[in-house]
């Protein structure tokens, strides 16, 4: 059979609606109301079942009944797995209305990876998610022979009886349900008595209904691994912690797509890559429980594009918060709830804003965690005075539960800090001040400092009183050469972790570990471990990333393979980046990349350009910066035409005024608006509209900033 017809697969969807309907009936006693959806407008799934409660003052129902729907999935090939994406939708909307239970029923086999992930997610969602078995639905269909439909359903017979799992199923519903014997993996020990006291502290203030915990603190303090003891305390007491690194969310829309990705705990890939019909299919089915209002404002804020977002941002923005808000509600009748936040500092000023916005109106009925860096150490582009307003901004909201801040660790800490991690018995103790005069008691250059020493094997083949001398004799301008000086001791061990730290540098976002396994021929696991033990490294989601970003900055400027052997790593990765599952946008950055260590900048423009388009289409500005400035500089280096050149040159300076748009100085953008003009006059033919047009979106900004 090469292709379903349409009457074959309703006709399957009313023989798994009546399946599901004949086992419903078995253990309830009233009468069931089943709908099925409209065969012209599958909205995300195929069918509802409202079932009469049975027990009086039960919270998992709706009204006095429990709400069962059901997807289902009926394919030419049963060789091949019903992959995740193909009903992430039904998961969605099922989430949406509030359901006690989602079906799949289908006649391909659930893979390994999708098995554990709906395990996955009907635990941290409360979700109930069943598989229902092609055998049993196969026997569903003998004892209900009709003649009317005994050509379609013969032909379901077939597919059925053809399922891989056919034979190995034959219970008629699969609970997917995570194995209770797997256990979290043990901590290491939180050390410092001060540290200690103030976990137990901000443990029993998030105990609070809502509010905000703020963790405080130097750049690599600790900070990440205290707040990693936070929210182990509250995922044993089956709290559902989601974390978000907002350095990887540079726009309003973007972050909002990964709180739902959150909330509806699905991959974010999948939500980026959905097309705008089935986004508004999922965002629209909400039953009672978001107005229409904001589901309308929620869908126009993404069916518009960067000048229409624009004019209207702020209301925009204040309905997508509103909306989360309601997904929220839903999800916390059946999940206790903590959003996790850090790298605020990474942010534009305008993100900041939005993140200082979202919290305080969420914080109203939710909980949160939020990282807050003081140090002089700030990723994004601003003045340390600046940045002080935004500290004292988050610190002084009106639903903070407790604010501390990390401060470094005494000098008995530290000491047992070293002791703890340094490969030696019986530290000499002149050692130990030697080890904390070039750190200066930071747990990150401490710990980066040891590694150093352990994995170059000094501690135990140099004497303790040569080792000391040499260690006085240290003296790095900036504590950040001690991480730079580490990773640089990995690259020259082997070939793997040279490669793996250019493999960082070239995606710049945690990247698989399946992936690394085809593209590094010289992976073992144990490399990845040591790398994982030396604290640069972590595995979240089989995903392999860079603990802290000071030690990604590090790695990002620290070179250690030849041109060559880069060069032939760019190939591997262009040559299997079909291999790697990411949003077309991080694709095409990674195929920048490489192209760029080839010196084929002709490529690189090809994809450079409508990239920089692209982001500046979806708010992304200061991305959307980064590669028309670099867009500009590959034009200079190949034979292009003067106009390309003068066009990048204008998109550049519009960018900038994009950028520069919340400034209160008029004079700065009048000083764009006069670089424009001056430009505009050069242009000829074709492209003086363009230049207009240009002009035209510079002009608004220009006036918007003269009227706030």
């Amino acid at each position: 059979m090469k292709k379903i017809t349409s009457t074959l697969w309703r006709r399957f969807e009313e023989v798994v609606s009546q399946a599901i309907k004949s086992i419903l009936e078995n253990i309830t006693l009233g009468e069931i109301d089943e709908k099925l959806t409209e065969a012209t407008h599958d909205g995300g799934y195929d069918g509802c079942f409202l079932i009469p409660c049975l027990v009086e003052n039960d919270h998992t129902q709706k009204n006095g009944y429990y709400k069962v729907l059901f997807e289902a999935k009926l394919r030419a090939d049963v060789k091949k797995d019903l992959p995740l994406q193909d009903f992430s939708k039904a998961l969605i909307i099922a989430i949406n209305m509030d359901s006690n239970a989602l079906i799949v029923a289908t006649n391909l086999r659930l893979s390994e990876g999708t098995q554990i992930h709906l395990k996955d997610f009907s635990e941290k969602t409360g979700l109930k998610t069943y598989y229902l078995s092609p055998y049993y639905i196969n026997n569903w269909l003998n004892k209900h022979y009709s003649k009317k439909n005994e050509f379609a359903d013969k032909k379901l017979q077939e597919l059925l009886k053809n399922s891989s799992t056919y034979s190995d199923l034959k219970t008629p519903l699969v609970l997917l349900k995570k194995d209770k014997k797997s256990e979290r993996c043990e901590l290491p020990k939180l050390l410092g008595t001060k540290r200690e006291k103030l976990l137990k502290t901000m443990s029993n203030a998030l105990k609070m209904p809502n509010g905000i915990v703020l963790v405080k603190g130097d750049a690599g303090i600790g900070k990440t691994f205290f707040c990693t003891h936070l929210i182990a305390n509250y995922q044993k007491d089956n709290y559902t912690v989601y974390i978000i690194d907002l350095k990887n969310y540079q726009t309003p829309r973007v972050l909002f797509l990964k709180i739902l990705e959150s909330l509806w705990h699905l991959p974010f890939d999948g939500l980026m890559s959905l097309d705008m019909s089935s986004f508004k299919a999922i965002i629209g089915e909400c039953n009672q429980y978001v107005d229409e209002e904001i589901k309308e404002a929620v869908i126009s804020a993404f069916s518009r594009d960067l000048e229409q977002y624009s004019q209207n941002a702020d209301i925009l923005n204040y309905y997508m918060i509103k909306y989360l808000l309601m997904i929220h509600d839903i999800r916390t009748k059946h999940a206790n709830i903590i959003l996790y936040f850090s790298n605020i500092n990474c942010l534009p000023e305008e993100m900041i804003t939005f993140v200082y916005q979202f919290l305080n109106i969420y914080l109203k009925q939710g909980k949160a965690i939020l990282e807050l860096r003081t140090s002089t150490y700030i990723d994004a582009k601003m003045s340390s005075e600046e940045w002080e307003g935004y500290v004292k901004d988050f610190s002084t909201m009106e639903d903070i539960l407790y604010q501390d801040t990390i401060e470094k660790f005494s000098y008995g800490d530290a000491c047992n800090f070293v002791r703890e991690t340094l490969k030696l018995i019986k530290p000499d103790i002149r050692l130990i001040d030697a080890i904390l005069r070039v750190t200066g008691n930071n747990p990150l250059f401490i710990s980066s400092l040891v590694e150093y020493l352990n994995i170059t094997k000094l501690v135990s083949s140099v004497p303790q009183e040569i080792l000391i001398q040499r260690l006085e004799q240290l003296i790095f301008d900036d504590k950040r050469q001690i991480i730079s000086m580490l990773i640089e001791t990995f690259s020259k061990r082997n070939n793997f972790y040279a490669e793996f730290f250019e493999v960082i540098r070239i995606f710049q976002i945690p990247v698989k570990e399946s992936y690394i396994k085809i593209i590094l021929p010289e992976y073992q696991i144990s490399y990845v471990e040591q790398l994982i033990h030396a604290g640069l490294v972590c595995r979240s989601n089989n995903n392999l990333e860079i603990v802290h970003p000071l030690q990604f900055e590090c790695i990002i400027n620290t070179y250690s393979l030849m041109d060559y052997t880069r060069q032939n790593l760019a190939r591997r990765i262009l040559d299997t980046l079909n291999e790697a599952e990411y949003s077309a946008d991080v694709l095409a950055m990674v195929q920048i990349s490489c192209n760029q260590i080839l010196r084929n900048y002709q490529k690189v423009l090809s994809i450079e350009y409508p990239l920089a388009m692209g982001l500046m289409e979806s708010g992304q500005y200061t991305l959307c910066y980064k590669y028309v400035l670099d867009a500009i500089k590959n034009v200079r280096k190949i034979d292009f035409t003067c106009q390309t050149l003068i066009h990048l040159k204008i998109l550049r300076l519009m960018i900038e005024i994009c950028i520069y748009h919340e400034e209160d100085s008029v004079s700065e953008i009048d000083h764009y608006m006069e670089r424009l003009n001056m430009a505009v006059e050069n242009y000829q033919n074709d492209i003086e509209q363009e230049a207009e047009f240009v002009c035209f979106k510079a002009q608004y900004f220009m006036t918007k900033n003269k009227k706030s």
